[in-house]
């Protein structure tokens, strides 16, 4: 998400603004961890600051409010999550402001964002790392241990994808070298809508 949210703002230093959840939580700490490393890595840009928020829309609109006026020169925000996200957005619109934002979770109101050139990129990959849980679970009822198979009681499903406007049409790829067949089970991709409700669901075969 950082790189995408640098290369679009290239050549301007990123000057970054970070809604995080959870200070506390394992997650949230390697959220913060992420952002710090794509700027190191790209050798440009910086964190002004990170804030921890409840994850709402009301939490997003408030700390941007706050953190617009102290930090009147950020020209980046990445969300924790697409409601605090669209909170940023209207904040960032009502200051006429020029700052991109990326949030996280693909929800249809972010798509919709994202194509009318609102929010500038979302993270998508959540749910179907839920269903690869559920998989995991179900296979574990029916006597397929998931910790003999992989040889490890601890996975990192990575199966999030970026949403951009230059990607929003396309479906929702799995990523390579990740199986997707579990306990004889097969998860499809989703094709993405920016259409609310309108979401192909998951096919299990």
């Amino acid at each position: 998400m950082m790189n995408e949210l640098a290369t679009h703002l290239s050549p301007d230093e990123p000057l970054v603004v970070g809604l995080m959840g959870d200070p506390d939580t394992a997650v949230d700490v390697e959220r913060a961890g992420g952002i710090q490393q794509s700027l190191d890595k790209a050798g440009r840009g910086r964190i002004l600051q990170n804030v921890s928020a409840f994850l709402t829309y009301a939490e997003g609109q408030s700390k941007t409010e706050v953190l617009l006026r102290r930090y009147p020169q950020m020209n980046a925000i990445w969300a924790a999550n697409d409601s605090m996200a669209m909170g940023a957005l209207k904040v960032v619109r009502a200051a006429n402001a020029t700052v991109c934002i990326g949030g996280a979770g693909s929800w249809p109101d972010a798509l919709e964002s994202i194509a009318a050139v609102g929010l500038h990129a979302t993270a998508e990959g959540h749910s179907l790392i839920g269903v690869v849980a559920l998989l995991e679970v179900f296979d574990h009822r029916n006597g397929i241990d998931f910790v003999e198979r992989s040889g490890n009681a601890r996975r990192r499903l990575d199966y999030l994808n970026l949403v951009t406007r230059a990607t929003l049409d396309a479906p929702a790829p799995v990523p390579a070298g990740r199986s997707t067949e579990l306990g004889g089970c097969h998860a499809a991709s989703m094709p993405r809508s920016t259409r609310p409700g309108a979401w192909t669901p998951l096919l299990l075969s």
